[in-house]
Formats: C-alpha cells, sequence, structure tokens
C-alpha cells in the first residue's frame, strides 16, 4: 500500500508498505483522498502541500492519509495511548504536555485523562514566537520542533482540552535533547525535548504540588539530526 501525506520540511512524502506477496511498485487500484481539501491555488503553505499529496496519491493510485482531517489519530490515542498512560502511572497524574503537529496525541490523550480526572492540566507545548494556539500572532514561524507548530489552528482542535500553552525556545530545546542523550542515554528529536523542556519547566513553576507528576511523550528520535 503507499500512503502520501505532507512533511514538515514542505516536500511531499511518499511511503510504501509491502504485503506478503504484493509488488510495491505497482499500485493495486485507484487513488483515493482522504477528504476534499479546499482549492489549492488559494491555499496557504500547508494546504499545498496536502493538494500535493492528493495529486501524487491520484497520479500513482495511492491513498492520501490527509492526518490533519482525518478523526483517527485522536481516536487511536483516545482508546489507547491515554488509557495505557493512565495504567502505568496508576492513575497518579497532574498534568499532560505535549506538542502539536495535527494535534491528534495531544486531544486524544487529553480527552482520556480528563474523563479519569477532570483535574488534570493540560498543556500544549509551542515553539516561543510561533504559538497560535495560545491566541498570539505567528513572529517567527521558522523553529527547530519539526513535525509540530505550523502557524495556524489545527482543523480538529478542541479549546476546551487545553488549560495553558507553554512555549519554549530553540536554545531550551537543544540544551535538552542534548542533555537527555549524555545523561540519560535518550537519543531523541527536537519534538520529544520540546516536551521535556516544557514540563522541567511547568513543574519548576510553582503551579503544580511539589510531588506532582508530569507526563510527556518522546515522540520522535534523534537518527535523523
Amino acid at each position: 500500500m503507499r500512503g502520501f501525506g505532507p512533511s514538515a520540511r514542505g516536500h511531499d512524502v511518499v511511503r510504501e508498505q509491502s504485503p506478503a506477496g504484493a509488488d510495491a511498485g505497482s499500485p493495486g487500484g485507484r487513488g483515493r483522498a482522504g477528504s476534499p481539501g479546499g482549492r489549492c491555488s488559494r491555499a496557504g503553505h500547508r494546504r499545498r502541500r496536502e493538494c500535493g499529496g492528493r495529486r501524487l496519491a491520484a497520479e500513482r493510485g495511492g491513498f492520501y492519509v490527509d492526518q490533519f482531517h482525518a478523526p483517527d489519530g485522536v481516536r487511536a490515542h483516545a482508546e489507547t495511548t491515554g488509557p495505557e498512560i493512565w495504567a502505568q502511572s496508576s492513575g497518579r497524574i497532574d498534568a499532560w504536555l505535549a506538542a502539536v503537529g495535527t494535534g491528534a496525541t495531544f486531544l486524544g490523550v487529553a480527552a482520556a485523562l480528563r474523563a479519569r480526572n477532570p483535574r488534570v492540566i493540560c498543556a500544549a507545548v509551542e515553539p516561543d514566537g510561533c504559538q497560535p494556539l495560545a491566541g498570539l500572532a505567528v513572529t517567527k514561524p521558522r523553529h527547530l520542533i519539526q513535525g509540530t507548530s505550523y502557524g495556524s489552528v489545527p482543523p480538529h482542535w478542541s479549546e476546551g482540552l487545553m488549560d495553558l500553552s507553554l512555549a519554549v525556545t530553540d536554545q531550551e530545546v537543544e540544551r535538552w535533547r542534548r542533555a537527555l542523550a549524555t545523561q540519560e542515554g535518550l537519543h531523541v528529536g527536537y519534538s520529544a525535548a520540546a516536551n521535556v523542556a516544557a514540563a522541567a519547566a511547568l513543574l519548576r513553576s510553582g503551579r503544580l504540588p511539589a510531588d506532582a507528576t508530569a507526563v510527556t511523550v518522546l515522540c520522535d528520535t534523534g537518527l535523523k539530526y
């Protein structure tokens, strides 16, 4: 099966998966689109990438995932990641933090945790200068946290699941990325480092009890950096 979608770097990404006995180079069906979307001529940067993904899917007989509009990502995290975090922590969670790309991880886990404890603080992690979720103007669209914070609010965003936005700078993210590798043996990427940087800042802020537990995810590896 072939999947098409926009990458964080602005290029269309083509991924191929070959089931046993199938020829990955020969598409087996007509192209389909995950959602209709808007006109490419009026689209912004992300919308142009999405239009490119739909075009590739149609031309090569692939399936366009359309992850920004598909509800499956949020539902998957609400039904799996969130309950797993709750079970492994024995329900001792005071805060949940995550950087936001499509918003699926943040929203799905937040919904699952809030269903079990409405007092859990849910914080979105955004790059300093690029905080549309906080309602701020974007002054720094280019940042290190790839795969997140595209300068706009995701289509299926739910404001009621976010208590606050936490900004992290490129310098903080780089410092935490190196610290996680050298001190903890965790070779992660910038998105994961941003999550940890924000979690540490929240724990230091005094907003939570001294013995609070803040949970986040290490959502990418450092292999490509």
